[in-house]
């Protein structure tokens, strides 16, 4: 893990994996072409040298029908793999290719046939082409595998697929979903990590967009989590799941531990850089963070949720003016996406830019299908305690998401009662949260509060 502040070596070399195409099915991603290319990237994300973009980044320019040109161009990569796949019955072949972005030359082509039960073997050998055409050294040596062999049942990795096709889709009903068919995948191979690794992710999310029970569901996805760094110590995203939930329940050391060891052993995996990041803002490291959301953005540059968090570190980092181009860029990103707006208004509420934060809310309000005109009241009054520093009354505040709602009573001078509802947090576990709100959205609004104050001690916010 990066201890300084300082920007990470550039990369000798780069590469964006498609998902493949399917031709019994043209044009939709299935659990099976998204997983095949999940694998070959969490494999590429050990090498230390190599940049290989986020999955997220490639299927968000895959929907808008972006063509490799176009794909390399925004993901910053040199290179491109595709891939098409075709199974019947028990076996898959793959014809998987090289391509070099600048020039569309193929570098390196092949048809490889093998059983569906021997997926990874198959993963293994484009991912190794993949490292031997670009000159990229793996420590492992030629006897090592590049993707290991996670499981040996065939209905346990076609579960595992399932789980993280729905995980990748982050909605109520599909992360449910996942919890189901990661819990098939263990139920099947209880030696399976990569599935346990899915239970976590699922579960700690599940409980912290308020899908579930939060402190149950969380403890579901710790036990999950632990499970896989048990099976396997050197599986990066098992090691970034624990140190996810670990962050989440506040404890911040087992946490930071967990993170530093998943980018030591998977040094391009981008969750672990964008997780880290909350860790090292909420304990007072905001330069540190800026670091590792930067470094999250570079290797995921199209997901949204990754500059969202950019723009939490540069806040914290007191550099607001960066903070709101980044929030500029997350929307134009994601124009259609309300939690992007919501919170661009409110790093210009809080900047002064009150016209153009006004605009930024009464847009998450329309995509929210919201009342525009009752959000326009309660904008307003933001302004005016803004301007005033007078509390304002409002009858309730639009819900832009479950656990900001404590941001409208800070910002309208009802401090008591955005100190309940972040107490409320706390006291479900959810500490991290807490923390991130606190350097984010209330330190200058509540931090003169006694009560407030004694909440953060209490739950070990530094």
């Amino acid at each position: 893990g990066l201890r300084t502040s300082e920007a990470p070596a550039p990369f000798e070399q780069s590469v964006a994996v498609m998902p493949c195409t399917d031709s019994s099915a043209p044009g939709v991603p299935t659990p099976l072409t998204q997983g095949f290319a999940e694998g070959i990237i969490n494999a590429l994300a050990k090498l230390p040298n190599l940049k290989v973009s986020g999955l997220t980044s490639v299927i968000e320019l895959l929907a808008q029908n972006a063509d490799i040109e176009t794909i390399a161009e925004r993901l910053d990569v040199t290179t491109v793999l595709e891939c098409s796949l075709q199974q019947v019955g028990e076996m898959v072949r793959v014809r998987p290719r090289l391509v070099e972005a600048a020039t569309s030359a193929v570098l390196w082509s092949a048809e490889i046939n093998g059983q569906a039960a021997d997926l990874f073997e198959t993963q293994d050998q484009v991912a190794r082409a993949v490292t031997d055409e670009l000159q990229v050294v793996f420590a492992g040596g030629e006897d090592t595998p590049l993707v290991a062999q996670g499981t040996t049942v065939p209905e346990a990795s076609q579960a595992y697929l399932r789980g993280r096709y729905l995980f990748s889709q982050r909605t109520e009903e599909s992360l449910r979903n996942a919890i189901t068919a990661f819990g098939r995948a263990v139920d099947l191979d209880p030696e399976y990590a990569e599935a346990y690794s899915g239970l976590a992710d699922s579960n700690v999310l599940a409980a912290l967009f308020g899908f579930l029970p939060y402190r149950a569901t969380m403890d579901e996805g710790l036990t999950a989590a632990r499970r896989a760094v048990e099976l396997n110590p050197d599986l990066g995203m098992a090691h970034t799941s624990l140190g996810f939930g670990l962050w989440n329940l506040g404890e911040w050391n087992g946490a930071e531990q967990e993170f530093e060891q998943a980018i030591r052993v998977s040094p391009q995996y981008a969750p672990a850089h964008q997780w880290y990041a909350l860790l090292l803002v909420t304990t007072g490291r905001a330069d540190e963070a800026v670091v590792e959301a930067e470094r999250a953005v570079e290797l995921d540059p199209v997901y949204r949720q990754a500059y969202r968090n950019l723009t939490w570190t540069l806040q914290a980092a007191g550099r607001t003016e960066e903070a709101i181009q980044r929030s500029r860029e997350m929307i134009e990103l994601a124009p259609d996406w309300p939690i992007g707006w919501g919170e661009h208004a409110r790093l210009l509420l809080g900047s002064g830019e009150y016209a153009e934060g006004l605009d930024a809310g009464l847009q998450n309000s329309r995509l929210l299908g919201q009342d525009v005109e009752a959000a326009r009241e309660a904008y307003q009054a933001v302004i005016r305690y803004r301007q005033t520093g007078e509390p304002q009354i409002i009858s309730e505040p639009p819900e832009w998401e479950r656990l900001r709602l404590a941001w409208w009573y800070a910002n309208v001078g009802q401090p008591d009662r955005a100190i309940d509802l972040i107490e409320q947090q706390l006291e479900q576990g959810n500490v991290g949260n807490a923390a991130l709100d606190y350097v984010s959205y209330y330190s200058d609004l509540l931090g003169d509060q006694p009560r407030y104050q004694a909440l953060l001690e209490q739950a070990g916010i530094t």
